[in-house]
């Protein structure tokens, strides 16, 4: 029965997909992302937790009877590293990277357990919502309601953010396209999404916000020049690997990364970035002003 309640506590995680958490210093907001796992209405499976060098050890911050196995880094190597350490980790036919920092909601386990056990699939996709300090909310952050209408998941994934604990996915799928690109710091899962896209896997989309994620001004995509430099970055490797359909819709990204670098005052990397989206194709700045457009097109970007 799809979706139905397993009957013993072993089948209720045998299906389950493996949570492979990375963390750096996180503290009290990794026991409430165990906490929101130890609380689930279907109950998990393997959790293992790769802490990236921290300070403030992870082992504190777990709470008590929840089988979660910690992996120690001795240097700060960054999550893309830390994710592909953490899928070495384990043999689960499905995978869930997180961030220590964010929360599920009580039915992701049941629900997205559910679908992978409904066959053929390799990846289940689910909304997001967030919470700033402030206590503010959003739902819907990814607005998936697009992809599940039929637009196409590569062109989503470059032209939006399919953030990290959005998917769940088979562990065969993520090693195929290489895990995640170890040179880029930043706008790692911006990459991953878009080169797991392009293997155009068989995928389930739910449109419920699953997963809640902490916006916090110590969090490190708070850094705009990293992000969008490591953006260019990985829009000049796409740039090599992907049909070539989709390099007008790279070099959009690039002039949109060029706007946010230039906006932050990195002028240098921002003009990289600009010519590397005239290189790309014709950019057709979307979502800026009328008049951007017209002296963007006519003078260039940086005008």
């Amino acid at each position: 029965r799809r979706g139905a309640a397993p009957e013993t506590g072993e089948l209720a995680v045998s299906g389950s997909p493996a949570i492979l958490v990375t963390y750096h210093d996180e503290g009290e907001l990794l026991r409430s992302c165990l906490g929101s796992l130890a609380a689930q209405t279907r109950p998990v499976g393997e959790i293992v937790i790769y802490d990236d060098a921290s300070r403030v050890r992870p082992e504190d911050h777990i709470p008590p009877d929840l089988p979660v196995r910690v992996v120690r880094g001795g240097r700060n190597i960054g999550p893309a590293k830390g994710r592909n350490v953490l899928l070495d980790e384990t043999d689960a036919a499905f995978v869930h990277f997180h961030d220590a920092d964010d929360a599920f909601a009580p039915d992701w386990n049941e629900r997205v357990s559910a679908e992978i056990e409904g066959g053929a699939i390799d990846a289940v996709f689910t909304e997001v919502s967030s919470v700033t300090e402030s206590g503010f909310v959003r739902d819907d952050v990814l607005g998936l309601s697009r992809l599940a209408s039929g637009m196409d998941l590569v062109r989503f994934c470059i032209q939006g953010s399919m953030l990290v604990p959005a998917g769940t996915y088979r562990r065969e799928l993520v090693t195929q396209v290489g895990g995640y690109r170890e040179m880029l710091w930043q706008s790692e899962d911006w990459d991953f999404h878009i080169r797991l896209a392009c293997a155009r896997p068989r995928y389930r989309v739910l449109a419920s916000s699953l997963v809640r994620i902490h916006l916090r001004a110590e969090s490190r995509s708070q850094n705009v020049s990293q992000v969008w430099g490591s953006a260019v970055q990985a829009i000049r490797a796409l740039a090599t690997e992907m049909p070539v359909e989709y390099r007008n819709d790279l070099s959009e990204a690039s002039a949109r990364a060029g706007s946010h670098l230039f906006r932050a005052g990195a002028t240098a990397d921002a003009r990289v970035a600009f010519e590397l989206a005239r290189d790309l194709g014709t950019p057709v700045h979307a979502g800026e002003p009328g008049l951007y457009r017209t002296v963007a097109r006519h003078a260039g970007q940086e005008w």
